[in-house]
């Protein structure tokens, strides 16, 4: 958009209407709330370039700098104050509201400064705009917990109107739409209390609290590429963080839970126990721990309500991304799916016309799946040869699974495998040159790390030792641990400099270094896996290591993401009997293709 004209310019008519059709009705703000905050959008973000109907608002990511850039803000100085020349009177509106909606003291004092006396002629919520304040808030949201809405309580000199926030929970929340309406507060929350067609919770919020929100929302939508656009959004961006900066610190924002795998398998274990997983294989019920973990974690936070959209991400994203198994395996989740849907939302007491609307959109999403598992179109056309059997014709479905997962298991498969074992090691010469030696006992290296920080380290190095002595029951484990330990504290030391429980860091340090190994998983060698649970019990921790041990993880350079396996490629930091089983998969998959 070019640089707007003078004030005798024609364009400066074609404002001067809309300001005035904005104020037609002079108790109600949300038009001219509206527009002021539309065209900071368009003016911040037009760069002396035509943008359209596109806007372009480029703001820092932290709510204290509304407009962050020196040319964006200058930009918009130099229209507000060609706005106060005598002949401009009419805009005089837009600028007294600028001042207080932009986060800039000299431009607002300058503006105060050169503002003549309030024209009579302007609305009285704008002649007391520093009156303008929100007041309370609350939370509209899905019994799925996939999208909420935090309405503010704009107060006025005239009447107030309501902020309305879209969030879209999903994963990490972010604002997908942002809104003001004329409706009051109350009349937004009766609305929705009387209207039995509209299946919500709301949520008393304190303003504090509904910052700290739409704070983590906002910051979250930054990162998102291609950013949210509506017709509102991010027209209305300015006024959100005018409001935002009103509003009261210190607030809690949205308190995710850390799922455990001990409690994502007792759910599993729940539902293999119900009677919606009656009809489930043993494989098909393998598929339960995994849904629910992306549920916990990339979902909206609870594994026991489960929406459309997100049974949707399950099939078209997450699983076929994020999994790696044969197709056979692959091609049972979705029944896996639908039954596990209906047992959680029937368990959490969701409202059935979300549970069928999630199930419709497993059947609408299942050709697609198949499609993305097995590169082929239909699932009918995937090659099995038992697809189709002749009229009259039956044979145990046991017996037709176990043959199509051995048509499945082909060529292609084994090379996958191969390939996963070479990621695991470091590439394939990593694999090719993998011995089965013992790591050799070491002590703690500490080249390169500061005294302070091994003075910190030093105590917990005699319980690092002991600790894979009796509970791993392998010295080996003591090595792992001194290396991650040494390697953590010579690129990130600040991470011990902060305050931490020993327990904590040992529970951390051990979970990477079980992870790695696979201590905790079931081995296709019949190794018994030890239980997480258990090594918290051991060290004294009294919350799960996984979060701490993000934070090692993020300093080593291999951070992992929300429900990932922690993936570090390195042969050193490998056990002598994991080693072997690597070999044995090796070997295995090398053989029998």
């Amino acid at each position: 958009m070019a640089r707007p004209p003078g004030p005798h310019g024609p364009a400066d008519f074609d404002l001067i209407r809309i300001v005035a059709e904005a104020t037609a009705d002079p108790t109600d703000p949300v038009p001219l709330l509206q527009l002021a905050s539309t065209l900071v959008a368009a003016i911040v973000g037009s760069d002396g370039e035509d943008t359209g109907t596109d806007l372009d608002f480029r703001e820092a990511n932290r709510i204290n700098r509304a407009i962050p850039d020196v040319g964006d803000l200058s930009r918009l100085q130099d229209i507000a104050l060609s706005m106060l020349d005598p002949a401009g009177q009419e805009t005089e509106s837009l600028v007294r509201i600028w001042a207080e909606m932009i986060d800039d003291e000299l431009f607002r004092r300058r503006i105060r400064r050169q503002l003549p006396p309030a024209d009579r002629r302007e609305p009285e919520w704008v002649r007391r705009i520093d009156e303008v304040t929100p007041r309370r808030a609350a939370a509209i949201v899905s019994p799925v917990l996939i999208e909420e809405t935090i309405v503010v309580e704009i107060s006025t000199a005239a009447r107030s109107c309501t902020l309305a926030i879209g969030i879209e929970r999903s994963g990490a929340p972010f604002i997908e739409d942002a809104y003001l309406t004329p409706e009051s507060f109350d009349t937004v929350m009766s609305g929705i209390a009387v209207n039995p067609e509209i299946d919500v919770d709301r949520v008393e919020l304190s303003p504090a609290d509904a910052r700290a929100r739409i704070i983590e929302a906002l910051d979250m939508s930054d990162t998102i590429i291609p950013a949210p656009a509506t017709e509102t959004w991010p027209g209305t961006r300015a006024m959100l963080t005018w409001m935002l900066r009103l509003m009261p610190t210190g607030g809690i924002g949205y308190d995710l839970k850390e799922w455990t795998p001990e409690e994502i398998k007792e759910i599993a274990d729940d539902f293999a126990a119900s009677p919606w997983a009656a009809d489930l294989t043993g494989d098909e019920l393998r598929h339960a721990d995994l849904l629910l973990e992306f549920q916990a974690n990339y979902g909206n936070n609870d594994p026991l309500r489960w929406s459309g959209s997100f049974t949707d991400r399950i099939l078209h994203d997450l699983y076929p991304r994020k999994v790696v198994a044969d197709d056979a395996y692959m091609l049972s989740m979705p029944t896996t799916l639908t039954a596990l849907v209906q047992y959680a939302n029937e368990r959490s007491g969701v409202d059935p016309g979300f549970t069928q609307n999630a199930l419709n959109a497993i059947e609408a999403g299942r050709a697609d799946y198949v499609s993305l598992v097995t590169g082929r179109a239909e699932p009918d056309t995937i090659g099995f040869p038992f697809a189709e059997l002749p009229d009259g014709v039956d044979l145990p479905p046991e017996l037709i699974d176990a043959l199509q997962a051995r048509f499945v298991a082909d060529e292609q498969f084994a090379t996958r495998q191969l390939a996963l074992l070479e990621e695991t090691v470091g590439g394939r010469a990593n694999l090719d040159s993998l011995t089965i030696d013992p790591l050799p006992t070491e002590d703690f290296d500490a080249t390169g790390i500061p005294d302070d920080v091994v003075d910190r380290l030093r105590p917990l190095l005699p319980q690092v030792t002991t600790t894979a002595q009796e509970f791993f029951g392998d010295p080996e484990f003591a090595t792992v641990a001194f290396r991650i330990l040494a390697e953590v504290a010579r690129r990130e030391p600040t991470v011990f400099r902060r305050r931490f429980s020993d327990p904590a860091l040992l529970a951390a340090l051990f979970w990477i270094a079980g992870e790695i190994n696979e201590t905790f998983f079931a081995s296709t060698a019949g190794r018994t896996p030890l239980r997480i649970k258990d090594l918290q019990s051991h060290l004294g921790a009294k919350s799960a290591p996984s979060q701490r041990a993000d934070t090692l993880l993020a300093a080593l350079g291999h951070p992992r993401g929300p429900g990932s396996r922690v993936h570090i490629p390195d042969p050193r930091l490998l056990t002598s009997t994991f080693r072997a089983e690597l070999l044995e998969r090796r070997a295995w998959y090398q053989s029998e293709y």
